[in-house]
Parts: C-alpha cells; structure tokens; sequence
C-alpha cells in the first residue's frame, strides 16, 4: 500500500486497502452484503450510517445497537467493514437506490435513526428516510442547509443579523 502521509509521531498513516469494484451489476439495487452479526434482532436500536470515513463509526460500539454502514467502493475501508455489523457496498447514492435497498431492510430489522456523513449523499439520505419514516434529519432543514441563499433567507425571516447579500441570476 502507498502512503498518504505522515502521523504526527513521524510514522508513516497506514491506508486501508480499498473493496474491490463490484462486477457490473445486472440490476441498480445490487450490492454486496457482509454481516458481522447474523442474529440483528437482539439489539434494541438499528443505526444506518450512509457513507461516511472511519472517524464517523463508534471505536466502541454501543452494546445495544445494531450499526449498518452504506458505503460506495472509492471510500470502503478494511476498518469500517469490521466494525460494523453489516456493511453494504453500493455502486451509488441517490434516493431512489437508498429506498430500494433500505426499504426490506427497514421491515427485517427496523431502524431507529438515519446518519449522513458525505457533503454529496446528505439531501438523497434524508429523503429516503423521510420516505421511509425513518428518523432523520428533516428534509426541508437539510435541503435549506445546503442551499446558501435558502440559508440567508431563512436567517433573514428569523430575525439573524447578517452582512447584506443578494442572489445573483446571471454572472453579469
């Protein structure tokens, strides 16, 4: 494996070996499974993480949650295959594949919350939950939230200061 850089103690950072790519799939919705846990409906909570780097999973997972972790094959790790219970390697993220896959998986083992951590996959994350009643953040939050003038206009109607903008509708 190369190396990305050095750690602070002048050792070099190891990098997780990547999953391979997943052969061309027949199908949008196929993916490929590994569960760590085969008995998930002992745990009393079932966390869903959509992508995510390794900072972004538990170094100790609580004891009565189950965690499944949706992952694209450029930014699997060998560490986030092993500390989750079940890791799903998707050639994509939209909202239509989210519900496509989370949608069995919601009625096998119901899950109580929804994270996002991938800037790209945070709007399609929160509507697929909120398609599927899962709790999550909102959809019109995250969608504000990840609009810049959609932000500043809700700002402005809850009374928040800010320097004066404008939206611009041509690059004149």
């Amino acid at each position: 494996p190369s190396l990305r850089s050095m750690s602070l103690r002048d050792k070099p950072a190891v990098l997780h070996r990547r999953s391979p790519m997943p052969s061309p799939p027949e199908q949008a919705s196929v993916c490929q499974w590994q569960e760590r846990r085969r008995d998930m409906t002992s745990a009393t909570s079932h966390l869903i993480i959509i992508s995510g780097n390794d900072s972004s999973l538990p170094v100790v997972q609580p004891p009565t949650t189950t965690i499944t972790l949706v992952q694209t094959p450029d930014r699997a790790t060998d560490f986030q295959q092993s500390t989750v219970d079940r890791f799903i390697e998707v050639p994509e993220i939209s909202a239509e594949s989210l519900i496509a896959l989370l949608r069995p998986i919601h009625l096998e083992s119901p899950v109580t919350a929804l994270a996002c951590f991938l800037e790209s996959a945070i709007v399609p994350a929160a509507v697929a939950a909120d398609a599927l009643a899962i709790p999550s953040n909102p959809v019109e939050a995250v969608r504000t939230a990840h609009n810049k003038a959609r932000t500043r206009q809700a700002l402005e109607r809850h009374g928040v200061s800010q320097q004066p903008w404008r939206q611009c509708s041509t690059l004149d």
